[in-house]
């Protein structure tokens, strides 16, 4: 009744499995217009934490929860913020010098590039607990890698760098069991992380290829991860001019990538001064290069 923000209020809602259940919503008023009418609320709803713990190995219980409610904690505040610096750059309670509107403005971008890094810690936390799994379909990993290669080379070309394709031209789709927005969401992610850590004038090697039930996509590292003996531990210092590597770092990001890549049933290893992602190909093709490999065994047998 008074429009204030709504603070880890619970709901229980009625309707399909997946949404069913008590939830817990965090919000705050909306008003639209220059008259500053009420429009209703804005914000965001997670499963109470209880159920969260429910999902995960008993091992991650203590740590994976905690985290979970510190992030929680941490939302509410930036939530709370963002909204507000959002009303003063619309101007809903009224005229605003376009000094503070800019300044309102800047500070709703920083709002939420740190939920988005709240997010992505969330994310990786349940992915590395099994609480998470990344969504089955189908994509061709050969047509996304050359399109988000197209994407960084408007970022790259400028400084001469980019990335030096090799193979899998004119192939057949390389088609993973992973739904497409999973996988561009993944290729994105570690293809801009090395992206971002280029120098001026640096190419990278990158080369995709098949092996019986995994596609393999291998990457050069740039020469300012090569030197780390594992680029996943945290030791890559965190303000590497990536092109989307996230707040916490080069290092996160991969360690994100992995973590997905894992949960898709595929991996991603630091080979020497290379990074290799295996994802699972679709079983229908799996099944087809098995059929090829035993053909092949066939007829070397036959002819020896």
């Amino acid at each position: 009744r008074h429009r204030q923000p709504l603070r880890a209020e619970r709901v229980s809602i009625v309707g399909a499995p997946d949404i069913a259940g008590e939830w817990q919503i965090d919000a705050a008023p909306y008003f639209s217009g220059p008259n500053g009418r009420f429009a209703g609320y804005r914000g965001r709803m997670r499963r109470p934490a209880g159920g969260e713990a429910s999902a995960t190995s008993p091992a991650d219980d203590g740590q994976g929860d905690r985290i979970r409610v510190i992030l929680h904690e941490l939302r509410t505040p930036v939530n709370a913020i963002q909204g507000f610096a959002e009303i003063i750059q619309q101007q809903m309670f009224g005229p605003t010098p376009n000094e503070y509107r800019a300044l309102a403005a800047s500070i709703a971008g920083d709002a939420a590039r740190m939920l988005a890094g709240f997010d992505e810690l969330d994310r990786l936390v349940k992915l590395e607990a099994g609480a998470l799994e990344l969504e089955e379909g189908s994509a061709d990993l050969r047509a996304i890698v050359f399109a988000t290669i197209g994407q960084l080379d408007t970022v790259l070309k400028p400084r001469s760098a980019g990335f030096d394709l090799a193979g899998a031209q004119g192939h057949e789709a390389f088609e993973i069991s992973v739904s497409r927005e999973e996988a561009e969401k993944l290729v994105w992610r570690l293809l801009a992380t090395l992206a971002g850590a280029t120098a001026p004038g640096e190419a990278l090697a990158i080369a995709l290829a098949e092996d019986n039930a995994l596609a393999g996509l291998r990457i050069e590292l740039p020469a300012a991860l090569a030197n780390y003996a594992d680029v996943f531990s945290g030791a890559t210092p965190a303000h590497l001019q990536t092109v989307n590597a996230g707040m916490f770092g080069a290092s996160f990001t991969l360690r994100l990538a992995r973590a997905e890549a894992r949960a898709a049933g595929g991996d991603l290893v630091q080979q020497d001064d290379a990074l290799a992602l295996t994802l699972p190909l679709e079983l229908g093709i799996a099944q087809d290069n098995a059929n090829k490999d035993m053909d092949l065994d066939n007829r070397i047998a036959e002819t020896g």
